[in-house]
């Protein structure tokens, strides 16, 4: 039986521990500046579609039902009624030390009361380094566009703004990740969305962020792949 908010298996992360770093290292994000910025034309997603048989055997998973501990909350985050709830500009990360490779990260989320276009936005093998924040970030946009950065001493668009048209604005959707090698695949709703790559981490952790507006987060998933 799974443990809600357990790791189940992984392999074991190393280093400084990260509760103590993060909160005063994540100093490297995509600002809204990038974002608005950006001229490269919004392309559509395709719809190449995820089924169960695509997910490997499952490594950790929260549904939130309660706030065990396994979450550091920063100021105004909080875990109610089954959801992980985002205050805006904030972050929430792991109290664990496990690092993932290969594997599919999900998660379900929902934008709360959308005035304007805003961001729920993903670590993925976030590792600590000199500039603060080393890590491969998807995010997804109310406006149903999603992209991807590569954070790090340096910082770059690895994934042109794609328009996911299966996102829906006012009901919970799913982000999924495929993580193998340098290679990610994106979906929405496990429709495939776009591949992008980035080589530079091997390992981390995940980190999930809120920009602008409150997001709710009602489960985290990480799968081994098949």
């Amino acid at each position: 039986m799974l443990l809600v908010g357990t790791i189940i298996a992984g392999s074991i992360g190393f280093g400084t521990p990260f509760a103590e770093t993060f909160a005063s290292s994540v100093t490297t994000t995509v600002t809204i500046e990038d974002i608005a910025s950006n001229d490269q034309p919004v392309e559509l997603a395709s719809d190449t579609q995820l089924s169960n048989s695509d997910f490997g055997s499952l490594l950790y998973e929260d549904t939130f039902e309660s706030d065990a501990g396994v979450w550091s909350l920063q100021s105004g985050n909080s875990i109610q009624n089954g959801e992980l709830i985002l205050s805006p500009a904030t972050s929430t990360f792991p109290n664990w030390s496990t690092e993932y490779s290969d594997f599919i990260f999900e998660t379900e989320f929902r934008f709360v009361n959308p005035q304007s276009t805003h961001y729920f936005t993903a670590y993925l093998r976030y590792t600590d380094c000199a500039a603060g924040n080393c890590s491969t970030q998807v995010f997804v946009s109310s406006s149903s566009d999603i992209a991807a950065w590569h954070i790090g001493p340096d910082k770059k668009q690895l994934m042109n703004y794609t328009q996911a048209s299966q996102l829906k604005l006012n009901e919970p959707n799913t982000l999924t990740v495929v993580a193998k090698g340098s290679e990610f695949n994106v979906y929405v709703n496990r429709v495939f969305v776009r591949s992008f790559s980035d080589a530079s981490y091997k390992s981390g952790k995940v980190v999930l962020d809120a920009d602008e507006a409150p997001t709710a987060v009602s489960y985290v998933r990480i799968y081994a792949l098949p």
